[in-house]
């Protein structure tokens, strides 16, 4: 009988080493890469299977089963790890290792920041998502704050508008791109010149008109960086997100990139709200789903003009310049949450306008959403 007792202790002191990870995410270059058996955390490591993880690197993997020996090779780099090993070997240098390879449900597995370092990759482990982050060509790591909201706090002067969810910013001296977390606006600037259209103009003018010559706060999420180099972050301009802002008057719609997914609750009910109400570029897409680009041509920039004018095929203006009951002069631009429903009577002195600048010298101002 105490044969028996000191067989089952011995076999709950092992499985107590092992802690399920059946949450961890391990993302390669901002792709999750997937696995048929669930990650582990030994001692405070986590083992994948081998098999996923060097396929992710694209490493190559050979299986020694007499010497119960696994091999990873990339370019010139080989690692060489044994199972229940507490060495490996490194280009045939010999590495102490915190946990061994182990076999698992019928897999290898092996420790993922001891190979994706090996390859000189950039490992990140965040506790508050359970994910593993490997980038190959991560730029170096940005001193901002997690979580930056407050105005009073660092703000960065923008230089440029890309487009409608990317800019410019000055990063102490050094101009570096910002890409919006969890939004996408349809493309105006993209090399394949055949994914532009008109509604990414609209876009990228609206975010013109609100960001231009101000300055931003970021907050950022899980990553620091996306595959080009480019911060991901959340804008805060004058106290508000600008990611909601674009979602909430129908100039974008959700994209969401786990790990990067802190507000993806938020952003999708904004979004249903607005291509519910037909917000901005929702009202001209018959996909229910989809702004990424127009059904019809009604109010659309030119894009043979100047990205400052807005016209029609036939170069009619279409800023709206509406006078209120008080007689307040308010000009509305296109994607603007009221310009469908503002209608011009010239009679009364309302105009149409081709450039914020032909509203401005008329007496009028910018409505305020």
């Amino acid at each position: 009988m105490k044969k028996y007792l000191s067989i089952i202790l011995s076999g709950l002191i092992f499985l107590s080493s092992f802690i399920s990870a059946s949450a961890i995410n391990v993302h390669v270059n901002n792709n999750n890469v997937k696995m048929d058996v669930s990650p582990v955390i030994v001692d405070g490591r986590t083992l994948v299977p081998v098999a996923a993880i060097s396929n992710a690197l694209n490493s190559s993997v050979s299986w020694d089963e007499s010497s119960r020996t696994v091999t990873i090779t990339k370019g010139d780099k080989v690692i060489s790890l044994q199972l229940d090993n507490k060495t490996a070997t490194v280009d045939g240098q010999v590495i102490n290792l915190d946990v061994p390879a182990k076999s698992i449900k019928g897999r290898t597995m092996v420790p993922v920041s001891f190979i994706a370092q090996a390859f000189n990759e950039k490992v990140e482990w965040h506790a508050s998502t359970q994910t593993v982050l490997i980038n190959s060509a991560a730029p170096a790591t940005l001193n901002i704050p997690a979580v930056q909201v407050n105005p009073s706090q660092t703000t960065y002067k923008i230089v440029r508008i890309v487009d409608g969810d990317t800019i410019i910013i000055d990063y102490n001296g050094v101009e570096e791109k910002v890409r919006l977390i969890g939004v996408d606006t349809p493309e105006s600037v993209h090399p394949d010149k055949t994914k532009n259209n008109e509604f990414g103009v609209i876009a990228s003018n609206f975010s013109k008109g609100y960001l231009e010559n101000k300055e931003v706060s970021l907050e950022l999420d899980v990553q620091e960086r996306d595959k080009y180099g480019r911060i991901l972050a959340y804008v805060y301009v004058g106290g508000q997100m600008y990611n909601k802002i674009l979602l909430q008057e129908g100039m974008a719609k959700v994209a969401t990139y786990p790990p990067n997914v802190r507000y993806v609750d938020d952003f999708k009910a904004l979004e249903k709200t607005a291509r519910e109400g037909n917000k901005g570029l929702w009202a001209y897409s018959s996909d229910s789903a989809n702004i990424s680009a127009p059904t019809t041509s009604i109010v659309t920039p030119n894009n043979s003009t100047s990205s400052n004018q807005y016209t029609d095929e036939s170069g009619n203006g279409l800023i709206k310049g509406n006078i209120s009951s008080s007689g307040e002069k308010i000009y509305h631009m296109p994607g603007m949450r009221d310009y469908n429903k503002t209608k011009i009577d010239t009679s009364k002195g309302e105009k149409w306008f081709k450039t914020e600048q032909e509203a401005l010298d008329a007496g009028f101002r910018k409505a305020m959403q």
